[in-house]
């Protein structure tokens, strides 16, 4: 685990955790409150991640025995939100998604994946910028989220998992299910 550690004057520390196995990637951030006064969160993501290329998302969403129905969205300039405010993860919108190269196959093409360890409200995005880098986030929801951080106090994100392949959507899945 590379541990990176930040510190704003004598009010907050921030510290990135990124955690390698042999086949995945394990992104969270801690944030800590160092002074004498009390803060208000509104927002910490648990990873963001510049990509270069062309990419479409790939998601599963659905209902109840309607489960898992693939939907693909190119990678433009307008943002792609991904989310959920129902409490808990669900068959409606799972804290995962891919993002993959439009020539992807099942057994090869470039693929990422992207997994929050957290069933409460999720956010995920991406959208591409005019220097053609790919910007993905995902995190709790921070619809309706105020944390208040007192003096002392310590908020954590959920875990992150972050997997590449460039064996296609197989070669993904095969490096999440040797993690699990």
């Amino acid at each position: 685990t590379l541990e990176i550690t930040l510190r704003h004057l004598d009010s907050l520390e921030f510290t990135l955790y990124y955690t390698v196995y042999e086949d995945v990637l394990c992104r969270r951030a801690v944030l800590k409150n160092i002074s004498e006064r009390e803060y208000e969160l509104g927002k910490l993501m648990s990873f963001m991640l510049d990509i270069p290329g062309k990419y479409e998302l790939v998601g599963f969403d659905g209902a109840w025995i309607a489960e898992a129905h693939k939907s693909v969205t190119p990678l433009g300039r307008a943002r792609i939100v991904r989310d959920s405010v129902t409490g808990a993860s669900s068959n409606r919108h799972q804290p995962g998604f891919l993002v993959a190269s439009p020539s992807a196959r099942e057994e090869q093409g470039t693929v990422y994946g992207f997994n929050l360890i957290y069933s409460g409200n999720h956010y995920a995005s991406a959208q591409r910028s005019h220097q053609g880098l790919n910007r993905i986030m995902q995190g709790i929801n921070f619809a309706n989220f105020k944390m208040p951080l007192g003096p002392g106090a310590v908020f954590e994100t959920p875990a992150a998992l972050l997997g590449w392949s460039g064996a296609g959507f197989n070669g993904l899945s095969m490096r999440f299910h040797r993690f699990v």
